[in-house]
């Protein structure tokens, strides 16, 4: 009876050290989510010209999952927000880029507006949530100091 192999048995990575594998792992990690959100930014346009038609496919659904892995959830998302940033070309840009992801982007459609897609784009690229630098008054902050952005919370 065959039984497989011990996992921690592995001629390629026998050899490395646990650092050498933790950080291969991340780095592959974090290039596998760039080339995810560059994928999931093409998607709307591949959908505006029936790209998918071209290769057989019967819908951007069924060729964002079989190309993609991408559920039908997430294309609805990235369609959907692709239409709302319209109107702000700077967060058009980095959700259709990949530069920031579409999960990222979501928490900015209540307030994304022309007037403040400056402001919003370059705290969404800065921070690791792009509502956490944003007052409620729909506002940017004047003064960008620790002093300052504790006052927003």
């Amino acid at each position: 009876m065959w039984t497989p192999k011990s996992p921690d048995i592995s001629p390629r990575y026998s050899n490395w050290s646990d650092e050498k594998i933790l950080s291969t792992c991340f780095y592959y990690g974090e290039e596998a989510r760039a080339w995810r959100n560059k994928f999931l930014g093409m998607l709307p346009e591949i959908q505006r010209r029936k790209l998918y038609e071209q290769k057989g496919f019967d819908s951007i659904r069924e060729f964002a999952f079989k190309i993609g892995g991408v559920s039908d959830e997430q294309v609805k998302n990235i369609i959907r927000l692709e239409e709302r940033f319209r109107e702000t070309p700077l967060l058009h840009e980095l959700l259709v880029s990949g530069e920031v992801s579409m999960h990222k982007m979501e928490r900015l459609t209540s307030i994304a507006e022309p007037h403040n897609e400056d402001f919003l784009a370059k705290s969404t690229i800065r921070t690791t949530s792009p509502l956490s630098a944003y007052s409620i008054t729909k506002s940017p902050p004047r003064d960008t100091s620790a002093e300052a952005r504790m006052q927003l919370m």
